[in-house]
C-alpha cells in the first residue's frame, strides 16, 4: 500500500511536468516590435510645414494574443497611430494626424500595411500632404515585420498631382537620418523610358515630377517607371502595384530590390523592354553606370525565358525607338 501511494504520487508529478512542457511548447513566441539596432521615434511635422522631425518614443508595453497575425499587427499599428495622433510637447511641432484627420481602418497582409483615412486627408495642400505622409510612413516603418505602407482615402488609393497612384511606400521613399530634416516639396525633370505600342521598343519621356527634396533620385526614377507614362503615346512596362523594397547605389551600380511580383508579367511587352525600361532610365542619372536587380534581396533569379538577373545590366541604346 505504501508502495502504491508513492507510485501514484510520482505519476501525478510526471503528468504535471508533461503538461507544463506541452503548454510551453504550444505558446506563441512574441514577435519583435522594433528593429533591434535602432532607437525609436515618432515623426512630427513642423508647424510651418517645412520639415519632418523625429522625437524619441518609448514603446508602451503591449499585451494581447498574437496568434492571428493580421489582428496582432493591426493592434500594434493602432497603438503607434494613437501615440502619433497626440499633441507633441514641443509647440513648434504638430502631429501628422490632426485637425479632424483619422484612420478608418488598418489592414496588414504579408508585410504590407494599408491605412485607410477619412476624406479630411484630401484637404491638405501638396507640401503638407507629402510631409504628413513621410512622417507616418517613417514612424510605422520602425515596426519589425512592416515592410511597406500604402495609403487610401475611403477605400481609394491616394494619387500624385498627375492622378497617378502613389502605391506602397517605405522609409527609403523619404531618405533622411534620425535627427535630419526632410525638406520642402520640389519638382524636377527626369527622363524615363516606357514601352511603345507594340511592346518591343522603348520610348523616352521627359517628365516633371514632384518629390521631397532629399528623396534619392534613383528611387524617384524607379517609382516613375512603375507608375507608367503620363500621356497616351507611351505604355507602361510593369504593373503599377509592383512593390519596391529598396533602391541603393554604390560604386556606380544601382541596386533595385523588388518583390517577386516582378517575375509575373501582366502586360504585353517583351522581357527586354521590361528590364531596360529600368536600366536605361536609371543610367540617365550621372552617378549610375549599371543596374543590379534583386528579387526579395536575391540575385540568382531568372526573368522570363532567357534573362538572368545575377549580373548588373548596362545601358542598351539599340532598344530605344527612333520613331513614334
Amino acid at each position: 500500500m505504501r508502495y502504491f501511494i508513492k507510485k501514484s504520487l510520482i505519476n501525478r508529478i510526471w503528468i504535471l511536468v508533461l503538461s507544463a512542457l506541452l503548454l510551453t511548447g504550444c505558446s506563441t513566441d512574441r514577435r519583435p516590435l522594433l528593429s533591434s539596432d535602432s532607437e525609436t521615434y515618432l515623426y512630427y511635422v513642423t508647424t510651418d510645414d517645412s520639415a519632418v522631425v523625429p522625437v524619441p518614443f518609448e514603446v508602451p508595453e503591449l499585451d494581447f494574443d498574437d496568434d492571428d497575425e493580421e489582428y496582432y499587427y493591426g493592434q500594434v499599428i493602432r497603438t503607434w497611430i494613437d501615440a502619433l495622433s497626440g499633441t507633441p510637447e514641443n509647440l513648434d511641432y504638430k502631429s501628422p494626424i490632426d485637425n479632424g484627420l483619422s484612420v478608418n481602418s488598418i489592414t496588414y497582409l504579408s508585410g504590407q500595411v494599408t491605412l485607410d483615412f477619412n476624406s479630411v486627408y484630401l484637404q491638405a495642400p501638396g507640401q503638407t500632404e507629402v510631409l504628413r505622409r513621410a512622417a507616418i510612413v517613417k514612424t510605422l516603418s520602425q515596426i519589425e515585420g512592416v515592410e511597406s505602407i500604402a495609403f487610401t482615402v475611403d477605400g481609394m488609393p491616394i494619387t500624385d498631382s498627375k492622378q497617378v497612384p502613389i502605391g506602397a511606400m517605405t522609409a527609403d521613399t523619404f531618405v533622411s537620418n534620425p535627427g535630419a530634416e526632410i525638406n520642402a516639396y520640389e519638382t524636377t525633370k527626369v527622363l524615363v523610358y516606357f514601352a511603345d505600342e507594340e511592346g518591343n521598343m522603348l520610348i523616352g519621356r521627359t517628365e516633371n515630377v514632384g518629390y521631397i527634396s532629399n528623396i534619392s533620385m534613383e528611387r524617384l526614377v524607379v517609382d516613375r517607371v512603375i507608375a507608367g507614362p503620363l500621356n497616351d503615346k507611351a505604355y507602361p512596362t510593369v504593373s503599377p502595384t509592383l512593390k519596391v523594397l529598396n533602391v541603393t547605389t554604390k560604386d556606380g551600380i544601382c541596386y533595385v530590390n523588388l518583390d517577386n511580383s516582378f517575375l509575373t508579367k501582366t502586360l504585353k511587352v517583351s522581357d527586354e523592354v521590361v528590364i531596360y525600361s529600368f536600366v536605361n532610365s536609371l543610367t540617365e542619372l550621372p552617378n549610375v553606370g549599371k543596374v543590379q536587380f534583386m528579387i526579395d534581396s536575391e540575385t540568382e533569379v531568372s526573368f522570363g525565358d532567357h534573362i538572368y538577373l545575377s549580373e548588373p545590366f548596362e545601358r542598351n541604346l539599340e532598344i530605344i525607338s527612333t520613331t513614334e
